[in-house]
């Protein structure tokens, strides 16, 4: 078939064993724009130490995933930019000073969440800090109805002082607040700065806050509670919520299969089984999570690709192997089979498409990176829930589409990602960032 028949809005698509036409070579999935009437902006509620940054973090990386633009505005972030660290005493609600210096932090925080809005075409803000007190939640909530910004807030409750204790200790003795102190020093600073807090602490409730749509996160996402909440965002927000394990730290490992016969031929797509070299990183791969500390509940997801399948083959007989649909290679429909040198000569219209915008761009009777997205959300979300170790072993595109929420990279740079063949990554979740560790393992040049 000719490229002149593919009109500027279709792609190709079967009907019985003819070819016809269905629009259309960009991926139509619904932006952000369109899934909110207005901006939005998230606004935490929280003591401290009770998990607000790390929400923060994984939902703007969620949020960003699925195509809405946003930013997290860190409050503390402002207060040592502009006054340094400061001790327990800075946070006594009786201080009327520091109380007046923290809130001049938050008309410039809301000025920044502002401007990236309208100059930077932001579409959510979240606004990381206690906001403990309805005083300070009514001032916010004001100057975000002057500029048309819709709220939501998400209160995080933790009633288990372990899990406290332990944040204290793992998390805020080690941030910026306390570097270069004692930390038996911090530590105690730290507890006389909660209790502060907690003097002034006011919870969102039903008939004090009606009006406004919140979200209670309760004692790690143990139990959700609701009020008004309506729309798109709201709704995936409420769906993030409820998988996100904030309890426990776990390892993310991610690869792409062992090189397969279609990578040594250049050949995109297809089913094909490993190579030689692929097969021998199969074992490479098994070796080298026997030599690392692996628990018992360890998983390898797979796609139902021949070539992942194999790649795991010798970790089966250790761990369990769970293949999934979604992680299947994006679907390059009538390129499925070519090189791109045979593409380009066939369909030199599409090459230049898929050139010009990786992203959107969808194989005639394929799929697009953003299809693959879509298709990954639930997988994600499986992800997100579980609090056990996990190898994923998949194909490049998917990889690249894992990768860049486990990243927090922007989406216009995902088909760019480098994931190397014969790499492992592993991912570690942080408060306020992913540790993030390569391995390469080598196969021999000469298996070929």
């Amino acid at each position: 078939m000719s490229d002149n028949l593919l009109s500027e809005n279709s792609t190709l698509g079967l009907s019985g064993s003819n070819l016809s036409l269905t629009p259309s070579r960009l991926t139509p999935c619904p932006t952000c724009p369109e899934m909110l009437k207005s901006p939005l902006a998230i606004i935490l509620v929280g003591l401290p130490a009770h998990g607000k940054t790390y929400l923060a973090t994984r939902l703007c990386g969620y949020l960003h995933w699925i195509g809405c633009k946003t930013k997290v505005m860190n409050f503390g972030e402002y207060r040592r930019k502009h006054v340094g660290k400061q001790t327990a005493d800075f946070f006594d609600p009786d201080n009327e000073v520091a109380k007046a210096i923290r809130m001049d932090f938050v008309k410039k925080a809301l000025e920044d969440a502002m401007n990236y809005i309208q100059q930077e075409s932001g579409e959510i803000v979240i606004l990381d800090a206690t906001n403990s007190t309805r005083e300070r939640r009514t001032a916010i909530s004001e100057n975000l109805d002057k500029h048309g910004v819709d709220k939501l807030f998400i209160e995080l409750i933790t009633n288990d002082e372990e899990v406290v204790k332990d944040n204290i200790k793992n998390v805020k003795v080690n941030s910026e607040d306390y570097k270069n102190t004692d930390p038996d020093e911090a530590w105690r600073d730290f507890l006389k700065r909660l209790e502060n807090y907690k003097r002034a602490y006011q919870t969102l409730t039903e008939r004090e806050d009606g009006h406004l749509a919140f979200i209670k996160f309760i004692n790690m996402g143990e139990q959700l509670q609701t009020n008004k909440i309506r729309g798109t965002v709201h709704s995936r927000i409420v769906y993030f919520l409820m998988n996100l394990n904030i309890r426990t730290q776990r390892a993310i490992y991610i690869t792409r299969h062992g090189e397969s016969e279609y990578n040594v031929s250049k050949k995109i797509g297809g089913n094909a089984p490993l190579s030689k070299r692929g097969m021998e990183y199969a074992v490479k791969l098994k070796e080298f999570f026997d030599s690392i500390d692996t628990k018992d509940d360890f998983e390898v997801w797979t796609s139902h690709m021949v070539r992942t399948k194999q790649t795991a083959i010798h970790l089966g007989d250790k761990y369990a192997v769970v293949p999934w649909t979604a992680l299947n290679e994006i679907d390059a429909g009538i390129g499925d089979g070519m090189t791109y040198q045979e593409f380009q000569g066939l369909y030199p219209k599409d090459f230049g498409l898929r050139k010009q915008n990786k992203l959107k761009y969808r194989y005639p009777m394929g799929e697009s990176y953003e299809d693959v997205v879509m298709r990954l959300e639930p997988l994600i979300m499986e992800l997100e829930r579980r609090e056990n170790d996990i190898l994923i072993i998949c194909h490049q595109a998917v990889m690249r589409c894992v990768m860049a929420y486990l990243s927090h990279t922007a989406l216009e740079e995902m088909p760019h990602i480098k994931c190397d063949l014969h790499t492992v990554v592993k991912i570690v979740p942080g408060a306020y960032t992913n540790s993030i560790s390569k391995f390469e393992i080598p196969v021999d040049t000469s298996s070929n």
